[in-house]
């Protein structure tokens, strides 16, 4: 279930297979990996636990976030990408 605070946007994430180490960079053991002071909480698409915290896109854009409840890969999905 979604958090109720109406001030930060909440976003599921995509679950994806987990990607070669020099491609991307992956963080681990996460819940959250970052906290920050932005506008966008990102949730794990499988377990909807929150995997990165109150950020800004620019902040976590080539990040692949392993998440720590579940063990699923999760990325940002295109549709948060800047056009």
């Amino acid at each position: 279930m979604l958090p109720k605070n109406t001030a930060v946007g909440y976003a599921h994430m995509w679950v994806i297979s987990k990607p070669p180490d020099q491609i991307r960079q992956t963080a681990r053991n996460v819940g959250p990996v970052i906290k920050g002071n932005g506008n966008m909480t990102y949730l794990c698409g499988e377990c909807e636990t929150s995997v990165l915290e109150t950020v800004e896109y620019k902040q976590v854009r080539d990040l692949v976030v392993k998440c720590k409840k579940c063990g699923c890969y999760n990325d940002i999905p295109p549709s948060h990408h800047p056009h």
